[in-house]
């Protein structure tokens, strides 16, 4: 006969499984694309010596609240 699972066991699978999924969704929100024709500003706190950070045509990660995002056609 198996031990029963105990209710903590679950609560903790539970929050876990939450942390991860809160995780993958704040990545999801957080990557910014940009098609190849337009250019993609990632301005801010972007590195050192640096303000702004331009990507022509692809992805980035915007992590901090520091940063912001504007695509110019």
């Amino acid at each position: 006969m198996s031990a029963p699972i105990s209710v903590y066991a679950i609560a903790i699978i539970a929050i876990m499984a939450l942390m991860v999924f809160g995780t993958i969704m704040l990545a999801i929100r957080r990557y910014k694309t940009c098609p190849s024709n337009r250019i993609l500003v990632k301005y801010g706190k972007v590195g050192a010596g640096k303000s702004a950070l331009p990507i022509h045509g692809g992805a980035t990660l915007c992590g901090h609240l520091s940063n912001s995002i504007l695509i110019w056609t």
